[in-house]
């Protein structure tokens, strides 16, 4: 039974857990099994209830986060009678009872096991830990409870090196998740709890790579504003820009496109093997084609090279430090009228 994914069927988010299955049918190497509601809810409750011996794997704060989460941010989860489970016995496929409660979302549950000693960063089969199931099933109740306790954001799978953070910007991402305008707040969860956007993952590719390839405005635009870098590179030698730019489809976002061209440099239009992206080859991008290929041959003063480099390390709240420091006029130069980007040098938007 290799590829089971629990999947809830009559939800909003079937379309993001189907998409799931595929993603890890290919990671598994084998065919997907969806579960019939009869036998999803027949799984996890007769486990449970088995008394079993405790583990106490847990920090000393644990339950105090634990009471915090339940309590403030979750009322209507009441904690029943207390029992005691072996909460890190892999029972079922390589799957802990923590990864079985998160992919069930039973998050009363998920509680209770991590009150009674769960180790919040176990493993499954595949090397993922219940905060990348959390993040690819786009759970915001679970990314919130786990993160409350403790789990950490940057553990990357040992295989494909992907990080939770990876795994919830690839599901909102998808055809679904974009649908549904779904998983902008879980992305900001893990960001907001020190979720590294530069980590990478097998194919050399960070989180922006994978937002910038489906088009997603409010996401690409999330990772930039926590220091997305547009300039890095995947294995391929593919950089945001040109994996925006292979999708016809991207091109109705000019806001996005112009943003990302102000980033760039040096503006790299190809890959490893020479070619340009997709939507370039179109007849209606013959004029923009043409203008980044023109743009993309110049060669930036050093003067205009000093202020890209001093936008790129002062971002954020640092350039309004920086205001008080430099002329008002090079501020402005460099943070407002923004000569010196490629995105000044075309007129397309």
């Amino acid at each position: 039974m290799k590829g089971l994914c629990f999947i809830k069927q009559g939800t909003l988010q079937l379309g993001i857990q189907q998409a799931v299955v595929l993603r890890r049918t290919v990671a598994e190497g084998s065919k997907p099994l969806v579960a019939k509601p009869s036998e999803l809810y027949g799984i996890l409750p007769p486990i449970i209830s088995l008394p079993k011996y405790r583990t106490a794997r847990c920090p000393l704060n644990m339950h105090q986060r634990i009471a915090q989460c339940n309590e403030e941010n979750y009322p209507h989860i009441k904690p029943e009678e207390d029992f005691q489970v072996n909460s890190d016995a892999i029972i079922y496929h390589g799957h802990s009872l923590l990864h079985l409660a998160v992919a069930n979302r039973y998050h009363q549950t998920l509680i209770h096991l991590l009150k009674n000693g769960a180790n919040i960063n176990d493993r499954d089969r595949l090397g993922q830990t219940a905060l990348h199931l959390a993040s690819e099933i786009l759970d915001q109740q679970a990314i919130t409870m786990l993160l409350l306790c403790g789990a950490n954001a940057n553990l990357a799978t040992p295989d494909t090196k992907e990080t939770p953070l990876h795994f919830a910007v690839w599901s909102s991402a998808c055809k679904a998740g974009i649908v549904l305008a779904a998983g902008d707040k879980c992305v900001k969860l893990l960001l907001c709890n020190g979720a590294d956007v530069h980590m990478k993952d097998w194919e050399g590719q960070e989180v922006i790579h994978s937002a910038c390839r489906s088009g997603r405005r409010d996401i690409i635009n999330l990772l930039l504003d926590n220091d997305a870098d547009v300039n890095a590179l995947t294995q391929e030698e593919e950089s945001a820009l040109f994996l925006f730019l292979e999708k016809e489809t991207n091109l109705r976002q000019g806001d996005v496109l112009k943003r990302l061209l102000s980033l760039s440099y040096p503006l790299k239009l190809t890959n490893r093997e020479g070619r340009l992206p997709k939507a370039l080859s179109h007849p209606c991008c013959g004029l923009l084609k043409d203008m980044l290929l023109r743009v993309s041959s110049e060669v930036l003063s050093l003067e205009d090279i000093c202020k890209f480099n001093i936008r790129k390390v002062y971002r954020g709240n640092m350039k309004f430090w920086l205001k008080g420091v430099i002329p008002t006029s090079l501020w402005h130069s460099i943070y407002i009228n923004q000569e010196f980007s490629y995105a000044s040098k075309i007129n397309y938007f």
